[in-house]
């Protein structure tokens, strides 16, 4: 019935003659319809060789006196489509980034964990060094007296995290603290589990590891208790021990200072109570494996 010239335009760009029929522009709606000239289909949407975009559609309507109309409109859209086309770039690249980020966050886990290692082989350095000092000051007083228990005990705890630091590296960290506390008389009591989840697995770790030693050398206690819980966004742990209480208000200091800032840092929280036993709890999220 009716065609104008930006129509006939169109049509001559994507099909390359003029409008004669109106299955010409029924076939241009097809998905498998290929443009006969330079131009590309995207969807409804055709970008002609001149870099202009348009997007073209079907509609119908019935007049007044009730006779029906098929009308195909081909509306201009550049600016839309050189928006769309820039948004799928940014989002690719946020794709290569997030991928990046992936990587760069597996490296935290590996560095944090190389840290964990070095600050164990400082304690085991710590250990053995006031072992020596005592040793040192029993030999220089020439006492007959028999070596002191405390001094022995203290000899054992140092060989047996020597022993287990070089003969457990590759097994799982909570079997690794199970066996450090059997080897210095400390009864380990386990209720639920770990989360599937490896950093957060990690860091209720890491907090239980911290428990043990502060059990051993403070609270000279015999069992060291552990509850995991979570939720469908959390993963909580709460350790106490049997061990004496502390005389005083907790100080962190290097080891659950480190704790803190680690678990801050991944978005949970930490809690130290003093009274009326000696307990800390640790919630970090769980978030999504693999991101």
């Amino acid at each position: 019935m009716v065609c104008n010239h930006a129509m006939q335009r169109f049509s001559f760009a994507v099909c390359g003659k003029d409008v004669q029929f109106i299955t010409d522009l029924e076939h241009c709606l097809a998905d498998d319809f290929i443009p006969t000239t330079d131009a590309k289909k995207d969807g409804l949407v055709f970008v002609l060789p001149d870099g202009r975009a348009w997007h073209l559609e079907k509609r119908a309507f019935t007049n007044e006196s009730g006779n029906p109309y098929t009308q195909y409109i081909a509306t201009d859209v550049t600016e839309l489509h050189e928006n769309r086309v820039a948004l799928q770039e940014e989002n690719a690249q946020l794709r290569r980034v997030q991928s990046d980020l992936q990587v760069l966050s597996a490296n935290v886990v590996t560095v944090t964990r190389e840290e964990e290692i070095l600050n164990t082989k400082m304690r085991v350095h710590d250990e053995m060094g006031r072992c020596l000092i005592a040793a040192q000051k029993y030999l220089q007083e020439g006492s007959d007296e028999s070596i002191p228990d405390s001094m022995a005990i203290a000899w054992q705890r140092a060989v047996s995290m020597i022993k287990y630091n070089n003969e457990t590296s590759d097994e799982d960290m909570l079997l690794q603290i199970k066996k450090t506390c059997q080897s210095v008389k400390l009864n380990f009591v386990q209720k639920g589990n770990l989360p599937l989840q490896e950093k957060a697995a990690y860091l209720l770790t890491c907090a239980v590891r911290e428990c043990v030693t502060n059990a051993v050398r403070y609270a000279d206690a015999s069992e060291l208790y552990a509850d995991f819980t979570e939720t469908e966004t959390d993963a909580t742990v709460v350790v106490y021990n049997d061990g004496k209480q502390p005389d005083a208000e907790i100080k962190e200091g290097g080891g659950l200072s480190t704790l803190r800032r680690r678990v801050e840092r991944a978005g949970g929280s930490m809690t130290v109570q003093s009274r009326p036993r000696f307990q800390l709890t640790v919630t970090v999220p769980k978030g999504k494996e693999g991101v």
